[in-house]
Formats: C-alpha cells, structure tokens, sequence
C-alpha cells in the first residue's frame, strides 16, 4: 500500500494521534516520546512518496550517515577537548596563585583583595585535581597530564601556606564592634 492511496485525513489523523502521543510521554521520558515523533515526522515527510519501501529506505540511509557522522566527530574530538578543559583549569589556577603571590608581596594578604584572591584560590584548587581526575576517568590517556597538574597544585597550596604564616586571620568583627577573646573558638 502506497502513501498516495490512504485518503489525506487519515494521514492527519495519524499525525495527530503521534503529536499527542509526543506530547503525553515528552515530560515522562524522552526517549519514549521519540517513538511517536519518529512516525510522526515520517507521516508528515512521506506522504509524497511513491512506496513505503522506498522512504524506508530512504530513512534509513539518512539515519546511518547521521549516526556514522556523529560517532566519527565524537571520535575525532575525544582527544582534544577533555585536554584542552584540563589546560583551561590550569590555565585558571596559575592565574589565582600569581594574584596571592601578588596579594602576599604587597602584604595585602589579610585585605579584601588579599581575602578575595585568597577564596579564588581555594576554589581553583578544589577544582583543579577534580578536573584532572574526571578527564583521566573518562581518557586514560590524559594521565601523562597529572605530574604537571600535581606540581601547580603543590605551588598554590604553598601560596596560601604563605599568606596564611605570614598574616594573621583578621579578628571577627560584628556590628557591634570586635568579637571577644573568650567568645571565640
């Protein structure tokens, strides 16, 4: 049976019972929802073909140069982006230790600046070694990565050990003046 040969409404009824089946299980689970726009989008496509045989087939060579294409970018691109986000991470951390550096020779350590690029390092840190970690689960090849990323992260723990010997933590302050001694911890 060809798509000439059904009458035009049961086409758009079809498309309709497929556009609301869509819409019923999009919320639920989208890869459900893909089982009644699949149809749906070849109803509304193939209504101009001559056999049934022919927009299969016709579908079908679409969908496996579409897949063969996305399995060979996602291939091709494996290399460079998981290392190129630990290089950008990198590239993030020696930026905040050059500005505690900064902060810890002006002797600005215990200033908003100093506090600031102090927090900004912290945070770096905490992400960075999480960066690395995640890039080597996912490409075990970017372990030749983790000697270099093990010595940044040594040369900032040694930036905020320096700011932290070096000046005191300021004393708490609240709106009615200093914290007492014998209220801190």
């Amino acid at each position: 049976m060809t798509f000439r040969s059904w009458s035009p409404w049961w086409s758009v009824a079809a498309v309709v019972v497929c556009m609301i089946g869509m819409y019923v299980l999009f919320p639920l689970n989208h890869a459900l929802a893909l089982v009644a726009i699949t149809p749906m989008a070849l109803l509304a496509v193939g209504t101009g073909a001559d056999s049934v045989a022919a927009l299969t087939a016709d579908r079908f060579s679409d969908t496996v140069i579409g897949a063969l294409t996305a399995v060979a970018v996602t291939w091709g691109t494996s290399w460079f982006f998981p290392r190129r986000l630990v290089r950008a991470q990198s590239r993030r951390a020696e930026a905040a230790i050059a500005a505690v550096r900064r902060t810890n020779a002006a002797g600005a350590a215990s200033a908003p600046e100093g506090r600031r690029a102090l927090v900004e390092l912290q945070y770096e840190l905490i992400h960075h070694l999480s960066v690395l970690d995640r890039a080597v689960a996912d490409d075990p090849r970017l372990a030749d990565l983790a000697p270099a990323e093990d010595l940044l992260t040594g040369k900032g723990h040694a930036a905020l050990g320096h700011a932290w010997r070096s000046h005191p933590a300021p004393q708490p302050v609240t709106p009615h003046g200093p914290v007492p001694a014998a209220c801190q911890d």
